[in-house]
């Protein structure tokens, strides 16, 4: 990395073996900070008669990871680093519910999630290969959201694309493993029993991982099983879609009779196993929802749903913030016409923001987690960066006022 000792936040770039750099901007908003702020703490410990030594031991450890940065540089292969004494900071802490007390199910912040609610980070990284009519590589823009400090990866098997999301984890220079969410998700067609288990495994094993951090429903109806869908992105498009959406003899879905109650029995077999540490669903309406919540023994972690100012999905999101489940919000940039509106383009002029922006930072103000996706690098850095923005209470209103009822896709 680079400019980690610059007074610019904003001057941060990383870059790994093979890779340009990539800025890596903050992903919360900034707080109060001057640089005698640690001088008058070093102080205070020292008149104490007890000074921490761990920002010197950090310090010759820098120093030593400059150094052999340089040498490998001049050099082959790669060099060892003296850790200097220094101690590695601990892990985040884990993606679980705290333990509740009987009362601590409501918000912490008006429209905000409980402290229920599972962590995740401010914004995440959509991973579908769809874009604009037409399947692309991703693995690219996924590198590159990894760079730039995306901590969040929203992967499905429908996208096709799990293998080459592993490859890009077990990668030099790549975040470790506790420190990135994943997201999965099943398909329509493996709604069944040994068909969800198999597909989760499947899964599992193309990212490499033990566990997902979440494991969703990627939509609440089934669909007929045709095959496997195992790195779906090798096949032909026509055989894509006919694994993915199957049709019956009058050119309609071929749906499977497999009930959202049963479907969710179905995925808690994937928690009993340890597969994931929590559950979701996406695509749902609240009753939908509510259906899960009655029938189901694990609640829901996430609900993840289509959601931008045109469809802000109030209701659904307000429910979801006072269960403690948290909401992700896909495609929060493509609805027709969205970026073009002159309340976005006005608050941004104020701000310094895209339009764009303005929209990741009006859901992240209001405690969801929108996960843009894009295969410009400036945009995937920027639609990072303004997951640090909060908006006023004034801007949340003018943008709220552009939810259009009878928006359709």
């Amino acid at each position: 990395g680079t400019g980690a000792m610059d007074g610019d936040r904003d001057a941060v770039r990383f870059g790994r073996v093979g890779r340009e750099y990539v800025s890596a901007p903050p992903t919360s908003p900034a707080k109060p900070y001057e640089y005698v702020d640690a001088v008058e703490r070093l102080a205070a410990t020292v008149e104490a008669g007890s000074p921490s030594r761990a920002g010197g031991r950090r310090g010759a450890h820098v120093v030593a990871v400059c150094n052999a940065i340089e040498a490998a540089a001049e050099g082959d292969g790669p060099v060892a680093v003296d850790d200097c004494g220094a101690t590695a900071d601990p892990p985040p802490a884990p993606v679980v519910r705290p333990a509740s007390d009987g009362c601590n199910t409501g918000t912490g912040v008006e429209g905000t999630p409980g402290a229920a609610a599972i962590r995740l980070p401010p914004v995440g990284f959509g991973c579908s290969r769809y874009r604009d009519g037409e399947y692309v590589e991703r693995a690219d823009s996924i590198a590159t959201a990894l760079d730039a400090g995306y901590r969040l990866l929203d992967s499905a098997e429908l996208y096709g694309n799990e293998h080459r999301i592993g490859e890009l984890l077990a990668a030099p220079g790549a975040p470790d493993r506790e420190r990135v969410f994943l997201l999965g998700k099943a398909w329509r067609t493996n709604h069944r029993r040994e068909r969800l288990l198999a597909a989760c495994a499947g899964s599992r094993e193309e990212l490499g991982i033990d566990a997902f951090d979440c494991y969703a429903l990627h939509w609440p109806s089934a669909l007929e099983h045709r095959g496997e869908l195992s790195r779906l992105a090798e096949e032909p498009v026509e055989r894509q879609e006919a694994l993915a959406f199957p049709e019956d003899a009058d050119g309609e879905l071929a749906t499977d009779d497999v009930s959202l109650a049963t479907a969710w029995e179905n995925l808690e077999a994937v928690y009993e196993r340890g597969w994931a540490r929590t559950l979701g669903v996406c695509n749902v309406s609240r009753a939908q929802l509510e259906t899960v919540l009655e029938t189901g023994d694990v609640d829901p972690a996430l609900v993840q749903v289509e959601r931008h100012p045109y469809r802000p999905r109030t209701g659904l999101v307000d429910c979801c913030h006072e269960r403690g489940i948290r909401v992700v919000a896909h495609s929060p940039l493509s609805a027709p016409g969205l970026l073009d509106e002159p309340v976005l383009d006005a608050i941004g002029t104020d701000r310094g923001l895209s339009p764009a922006a303005v929209v990741v930072a009006w859901n992240a103000s209001r405690g969801v987690v929108p996960i843009p996706s894009s295969t410009t690098e400036s945009h995937v850095v920027s639609n990072l960066a303004a997951g640090s923005e909060r908006l006023t209470a004034d801007e949340l209103a003018r943008i709220d006022a552009l939810r259009d009822p009878d928006f359709e896709r």
